[in-house]
């Protein structure tokens, strides 16, 4: 990888793809509190580490078209969100944020010239922000069962992966979106098994973990008897440094 621009993007909230809808991120973040504990024989400040959280604050612009930005926050309900961003690309192994979180403010402007903007945020909830990898470019088009083509991280890891999935549109049946792991790119066996999504139940979003080892390769398989499944996948590895292990 190496040093890239944002001119192309896709931000996706419970299968809502807002991408052509936000103008602006203004705090991607994934802030930790920390606890001063200054000790009378330090000549600094010591500091401990507490718990982590996240953060999507984004601006756009009023699209009350069906599953866009109206759609995406007019609801201000108690229920999760969970949101996915795809940065640069757009191509499989893009840098990825994912965050389950509450949609805490829903704000519109209207402009003396007549425009109109909104803002609104994700507050992480359960978990923090999440940067990962995405297994798809952007959003990708399944119009039957498959494998996509994959990615090759290089090496295996040791502690487990989450995995968000936005299911955007289906035009028939119900498909299930399974990611795979690989040794060696040629023989897959099943890392995470997300649940199966009729049509009619999109647009919608989950996220999963999975425990243990996870081999260097990694792929989307879809099952099952469908038409035309619109997706965006996004996977982290878990790392030693995490606070809790992925389970």
């Amino acid at each position: 990888m190496a040093i890239e621009s944002a001119m192309q993007q896709g931000f996706w909230i419970d299968g809502r793809d807002v991408s052509g809808d936000i103008g602006a991120f203004n705090n991607i973040g994934s802030p930790r509190a920390m606890q001063d504990t200054p000790n009378i024989d330090k000549t600094a400040m010591q500091r401990l580490m507490l718990r982590g959280d996240g953060i999507i604050d984004y601006a756009g612009y009023f699209d009350d078209a069906t599953d866009k930005l109206f759609d995406a926050t007019e609801g201000m309900g108690a229920a999760d969100q969970i949101g996915l961003i795809a940065f640069g690309g757009p191509d499989v192994g893009d840098v990825c944020a994912m965050l389950i979180g509450k949609q805490t403010d829903n704000q519109f402007t209207k402009d003396p010239d007549g425009g109109v903007t909104v803002a609104s945020q994700l507050i992480g909830t359960g978990t923090p922000l999440e940067w990962g990898l995405m297994l798809t470019a952007l959003s990708d088009t399944f119009s039957s069962s498959g494998s996509g083509s994959g990615r090759n991280d290089g090496a295996s890891s040791p502690a487990g992966a989450a995995v968000v999935l936005q299911v955007i549109d289906i035009t028939s049946g119900t498909p299930t979106v399974v990611i795979e792991d690989s040794a060696n790119g040629s023989s897959w066996a099943t890392l995470v098994t997300m649940s199966a999504v009729a049509n009619g139940a999109e647009p919608t979003a989950e996220r999963k973990t999975v425990s243990g080892t996870v081999d260097q390769h990694l792929r989307i398989t879809t099952t099952g008897t469908f038409s035309n499944l619109v997706l965006a996948v996004g996977i982290r590895r878990g790392e030693s440094v995490d606070d809790l292990a992925y389970t």
